[in-house]
This record gives structure tokens, sequence and C-alpha cells, in this order.
């Protein structure tokens, strides 16, 4: 399926090929073609515009969303030969592309447009017959007629009135102040919202708003709505806590039950949930070995080491659709609850958060760190944008009238470096967005990355001491080498590589890393001659990898199931991971790594670092300051705390990681806001 949100609805033939734009399938005379997603977005820019020059810059906007950071010049380069592979072309004596180096590509052959309503084109003639100058003629003058055809509707759309505008959604804003929206859901009868947030830097509280009167009644509740269901009854999560920042995921008791009385409690360690009209529910909940999401409760559907998210029942309930998630990708996909099978009805796409039902639709919002539009999907794959906005929307519910409950969301990210003997933090923040990602040993320099106002990652690396930046261009931040002069960065499509930035002179590197998803993570083995890195076979559970920096070689280092944020210690000698089932330690001076349990962390708590003699460990717990920070060693598993910053000044701040150098003298410490305005929409469409 070709996941362009708007793609047009066009069939076009060239040759013995037949390209259709709606559902990104090639065909060669009857046959279907393997043509992977990219290549065909690839094939399909060229062939709506034949005869002319398609820059790498067109085909970079054409082919991926804003905000996606790789290696665009190596990925269109790969998209352009899968393609001319599928179209059985050679680059020296090209029949359908011509690469015109430097600039771009051409498509060399005649296309005829062709609608689905079109009969099929008749097959070739048979042996001994020969077609005739009128057919031949006809072929090659079709796509001048329909150009002109196109020209002609075009001047006729323009001499007509303009026809009256759609009118435009109104927006009714039921939350005031600054609120962290943990989630939001509308009444069976619609009647009210169920909302939970903190309120200023608070706790998360459960707050009832009449969408009429816009009276609010805030509820003696620590916890968020996950459904509503018939009669008054409520799913909720109660006393939750933050899992995961990139998919804005919480974990919580399930409780079911009225708002007015209390409800009862039923099982731990829950996500999501749904309720359908006769009751039944749909869970996700957190195991051992990652996530389970049961249809109906108790019933086995999908378990996966990447997050499952966001189960919705279709208004008839025969389906169930919900989000996979890898790393910053996602995709809708689609359960029948009569024959059990599971299908993708989108490709995977960059922030996909929220998901709800319209009819025979299913609306999610999905885009980048800045910017979040509204998409739909119906049941055969087909998508489209169904409201673009400025910047970063999040889908919450839609009630059976149609009213949809969007929240628009701001992010503020502030990276700050405490440094001994200094009486205040330095902030560090690029136009005034900055987010951390690595603290070299020494605690000289940071590494993270910057969003310009198109969308575009920048890699950045600060001096801790202040000053400027340096802007190392494009792409995804990663970690620093022992002797700072390379960040290793991860490139985790359309071709997995790994990325050699060098911080002074000198051309940069890429690693291919074929087979493999999901990369990232990537961590330098004290004696840099090697790299670690997070990611998966295909399909496969995630599992820590090491690469040869010299020939570019990797090979498994742990066992499936065992990826996750993980910090390398000084001597290179153990490995600590934190994952979603809890922190594992990993010893290499064996022959094998052993992976056994981390001793002495509490969940929820993440590592911010290795000492210096590679003994201890420092701790922390992401949340709202003031900030603990624990000593924890992984042998005995005793702990101590060993500094409390009170970070007063940012109290409404979260804190979402922590880097300490292992001489303990400079700490820095990864904040954000993320305010956010509920809405009640009214005419989407």
């Amino acid at each position: 399926m070709l996941s362009s949100l708007d793609s047009p609805a066009l069939r076009l033939r060239f040759g013995p090929f037949l390209a259709d734009l709606r559902t990104g399938e090639l065909w060669r005379e009857g046959m279907a073609i393997r043509i992977q997603e990219l290549p065909f977005r690839f094939l399909a820019a060229l062939l709506e515009r034949p005869g002319e020059l398609i820059t790498r810059e067109e085909l970079r906007a054409r082919m991926w969303p804003p905000g996606l950071h790789l290696d665009f010049e190596s990925a269109v380069d790969t998209a352009a030969r899968k393609a001319r592979r599928a179209l059985g072309d050679s680059p020296r004596a090209p029949r359908y592309i011509q690469t015109l180096p430097g600039r771009g590509y051409r498509f060399l052959a005649p296309v005829a447009v062709e609608h689905p309503e079109d009969p099929p084109a008749p097959g070739p003639p048979g042996p001994g017959v020969r077609a005739s100058a009128w057919t031949r003629a006809t072929r090659w003058a079709l796509p001048g007629l329909l150009f002109a055809g196109i020209l002609g509707f075009a001047a006729w759309r323009k001499a007509m009135p303009a026809a009256a505008a759609p009118h435009p959604p109104h927006f009714t804003r039921l939350t005031s102040g600054e609120v962290e929206i943990f989630g939001a859901r509308l009444a069976a009868d619609g009647r009210e919202v169920l909302v939970g947030g903190a309120w200023d830097g608070g706790p998360c509280r459960l707050t009832r708003v009449d969408p009429v009167s816009m009276a609010t009644k805030e509820m003696d509740r620590e916890g968020f709505p996950l459904a509503a269901g018939a009669g008054g009854a409520w799913a909720l999560a109660l006393r939750p806590t933050r899992l995961d920042d990139s998919t804005g995921t919480f974990l919580g008791t399930l409780a079911v039950g009225g708002l007015d009385t209390t409800p009862k409690e039923v099982m731990a360690d829950v996500l999501f949930a749904d309720l359908d009209r006769a009751g039944n529910m749909a869970l996700v909940r957190r195991v051992e070995d990652g996530f389970r999401l049961e249809c109906p409760a108790g019933t086995l559907r999908v378990e996966s080491w990447d997050l499952v998210g966001q189960p919705r029942f279709s208004p008839d309930g025969a389906f169930l659709a919900f989000l996979q998630h890898r790393n910053l990708f996602g995709w809708v996909a689609l359960l029948d609850l009569r024959t059990g099978a599971i299908r993708r009805l989108t490709a995977p796409v960059p922030y996909i958060r929220g998901l709800a039902w319209r009819g025979e639709e299913v609306w999610f919002t999905a885009g980048t760190t800045t910017q979040a539009d509204l998409h739909a999907v119906d049941l055969r794959g087909a998508t489209r944008v169904v409201y673009k906005g400025t910047s970063r929307f999040l889908l919450h519910d839609i009630g059976r009238d149609g009213r949809v409950l969007l929240s628009h969301n701001e992010v503020h990210p502030e990276a700050l470096v405490l440094r001994e003997g200094e009486p205040a933090p330095k902030v560090l923040h690029w136009k005034g967005h900055f987010w951390l990602a690595d603290l070299d040993a020494g605690g000289r320099k940071a590494v993270g990355w910057h969003m310009d106002p198109q969308g575009r990652g920048h890699v950045l690396v600060f001096g801790t001491d202040g000053g400027e930046p340096v802007d190392l261009g494009l792409g995804e931040p990663g970690s620093i080498s022992l002797d700072g002069r390379w960040i290793a960065a991860p490139v985790p499509v359309p071709e997995p590589a790994l990325r050699l930035l060098p911080l002074g002179l000198g051309p940069s590197r890429t690693i291919p890393l074929p087979g493999l998803e999901g990369i990232g993570d990537v961590q330098w083995m004290p004696d840099g001659r090697s790299l670690l890195f997070r990611g998966a076979e295909s399909g496969r559970p995630g599992r820590l990898f090491r690469v040869d920096v010299a020939d570019g070689s990797y090979r498994p280092l742990t066992a499936e199931g065992t990826a996750g944020r993980f910090r390398v210690s000084p001597d290179g000698r153990r490995i600590s991971v934190d994952t979603k089932r809890g922190a594992l330690l990993v010893d290499l001076q064996a022959d094998s790594p052993r992976v056994t349990g981390l001793r002495g962390i509490l969940p929820g708590e993440w590592v911010a670092g290795w000492t210096q003699d590679s003994r201890s460990l420092f701790i922390h717990r992401p949340g709202r300051p003031p900030l603990a920070l624990w000593q924890v060693d992984p042998d005995s598993g005793r702990r101590r705390l060993w500094k409390t910053l009170p970070l007063a000044d940012r109290a409404a701040r979260i804190v979402r990681q922590v880097r300490v150098a292992p001489d303990g003298r400079t700490i820095a410490v990864q904040t954000y806001r993320n305010p956010g305005t509920l809405f009640l929409v009214e005419g989407l469409r």
C-alpha cells in the first residue's frame, strides 16, 4: 500500500506496466511485480511528471514526511536502484528512469492515465497480428490529448463561479491554565467529558466537564479515563506512572465502575482499554516479555516486545483497531474479531498517537515532534488528511454524533548542565529547542538535536562550559567517542545504518546494517574500535548488537528481548540495560555475555551513568522535581542517596533523563514542559 496520505486516485500505464497510485501496486501485463513502498513512491513521483526533471529535493519532500532524520542522498539513490530493478531497467541504457547526476531524475517513456472505472486495457496482439497505424498513433498521442483535456478542465473550473467554501470546524475549549493531559473521553451519551490531567505541575486528577455549560468538577481520584461504556460505566487508569515519553504512554491500575461510586480495581500494569456496547473489554497490559493485547479480557490476541496501544472497537463490534509501535514509528493494525486475522492498515509513520473510529474509518494523529495532523484510513487501507494543523494535535476520542476530542500540545524542552563548584546550572538550547542525547566521558561536551521550523532534526554539540553549539547537519544524535573525535548516530530508515560524524575536519562515514530494523541507542565501547546499538531482525524482539568500526561487520551481543536504553561501564566489561520489563546487567567478561537482573534498581528508575571505577551506577526516576540521584552497587544491590537537586525554579517541568559523568562532577538533565489545551471539535469530515 502506498502510504502517502493524499495520493491521487489514478492508474498510470507505461509500456507493459501499470502503476496503481491508490494501492501502491505495480503490474506487468496482468502480473503483480514486487516493489517496496519507498521505491514505489520514487516511481510515482516521476510518473506524475513524465519527461520533466524531478529534483532530489522534490523527491525528498514527496517520499518522506517532514521531521524525519536520515541520510536522504543515499536513501534516494537506493529507492532509484530498486525501482529500476522492478522495471528491469538499466542506468547505462535507460528506457524508463534517467539519472541526471547531481540534479535528479527524469522518466523517459510516455505515460497514459487510466481512471479506476476504465475497463482493463487489451492484452498484446496475438502471434502474426500487427497493431494498426491508427492504434500506434493513438497510443503515442494519448498522453498529449489527456494533458490538453486536463488544461481545458482547469480553465473551465477557473471560469466557473467559486463554490461555497465548506464551513471550517468549530473548536470549543474545555480546559484552561497549563495542564498536561494524560487522557480524555466523551461519555457514552455525549453529555460530559472526563479528563485526566496534571494542572500546574500537580498530580494527574480526574475532572468532569460539561461541554454545554462549561462547568467543571474535580474528582478526588488520581488517574485518567481509558474508555466509556454503556449505562455510565467507565474504565479508568488509577495512580498512573510514566512509561514512555515518545508514545505518551502511562501505566496504571485498571478500575471499572461509575463516577459517583468507588470503582472496582481489577488489574495492575494496564496501559489501554476499551469497552464495546455489550460491555466486552479490550485491554493492553505490560507483562514480563513485553505487552499483551487481550480481547475480550483474558483472551490473548497479540503479544509483542514492541508497544501495542489504543485498542478501539468498531461501531458494529466486528473489528478492533489498534496501534503498534517500533521506536518513533508506528502503524494502524486491524483485528477481525470474527476470524482472528490481523492486518496492517497503514505503513509505518512517525509519531503516531491517538486512535478512534468515525463510521467505517479509523482516525489517528501522526506527524513530527512539532506538528501532527489528523488522518483517516478506511478498511481497504486508503488514507486521507482530515485536518492539517499548524502545530501538534492529539486525538483522544470521537463521539457517536461525530464530535471529536482533540488536544493541542506544545513541548518545551530544556537541557541543564550542573557542574561542581558552579552555583547555577547552564541552560543548553538553540532557538528555544534542544533535546539531550549524551554527555562525553569527561563531562566537557553534550550532544543532542534541535528541531528547525521545517520539522527537521539537526545534530548539535555543546560545550558544557557554555557558548554556541556546533551544528553537524541533519540527522539523529548518538554518542560521543571516548577521544571526543566522533559521534555515532543511528539511521533507522529506509536502509538501516550507523553514521560516524567527525567533530573536526574530515568526511562522515556510513555503516550499513542490512536485515535489521528499529536501530537506536548507539554507544561507543571504551576502546573506540567497536560500537553497541539496539536493533532487531525483521519481526523479531529487539536485542543488543556489536559492530566493528573498521570493517562494518556486526553480530548479536545478547539474546532476543534484551533491548532498551543502555550504558556501558568505563572499563567496557559490563552494560546496564533499561528495558520495559525491568533493568538488566550484561556481563561481558565471560566467553559469552551473561545477562542477569540488575539488583538495587526499583521499577520506573533509569540508569544515568557508571562511576569511574565501574563498580557503581547512578540512578534516577523520571518525573517532577526534586531530582533524587542514587548510587547503586549492582553486585550487592546496596543503594544510597547520592545527591538531591531541588530544581525549585523548574518545579512545573518534567525530568526526562539524566546523564552523570563518571567522575560525578558534571550532571546533564533533560527537562520539558508539555502543556496542552483540550478542545471539542464539531464539523470535521
